[in-house]
């Protein structure tokens, strides 16, 4: 993945929470700040320090939900007569939630090219082959 944020569960809100897809055990989360502007993905092993934790990247959320005003609508807003306010969902939620866009994103994965007619598409890859390398190597060394 690109840069993928990283979800969790929020205590006590009364859902389930399903890991759909996450990362292994030799991940670790950096600061948006020291990844932008990088354009040389191995300079990200520098510091490299795995957490020994999986960082999940999509999940599912089901059940019945809270509203987040419990004590009426915000001050100012306005809802037109006879309108119900819920305290709570009526039928379970079923949501899936991805932690960034950048995964479900071809331009950042994909060059489409066109060779005499011929669509194209090979992977981005050669950077980041590099840098899983070194990654494993990185690993193998400790």
């Amino acid at each position: 993945l690109d840069t993928a944020g990283a979800l969790s569960p929020i205590k006590g809100a009364g859902t389930t929470f399903k890991p759909l897809l996450w990362s292994s055990k030799d991940a670790e989360v950096v600061s948006r700040r020291s990844v932008a502007g990088t354009f040389d993905p191995s300079g990200l092993l520098t510091g490299f320090k795995p957490t020994g934790k999986h960082y999940v990247f999509a999940a599912s959320v089901t059940g019945k939900v809270k509203t987040a005003f419990p004590d009426g609508p915000p001050k100012g807003v306005k809802l037109p007569p006879g309108t119900n306010v819920l305290k709570a969902s009526v039928k379970p939620l079923h949501l899936i939630v991805f932690a960034d866009s950048d995964m479900l994103a071809d331009f950042l994965w994909v060059h489409h090219l066109n060779l005499f007619g011929q669509p194209l598409g090979p992977g981005m890859g050669g950077q980041r082959r590099r840098g899983a390398e070194r990654a494993r190597q990185h690993g193998r060394e400790r």
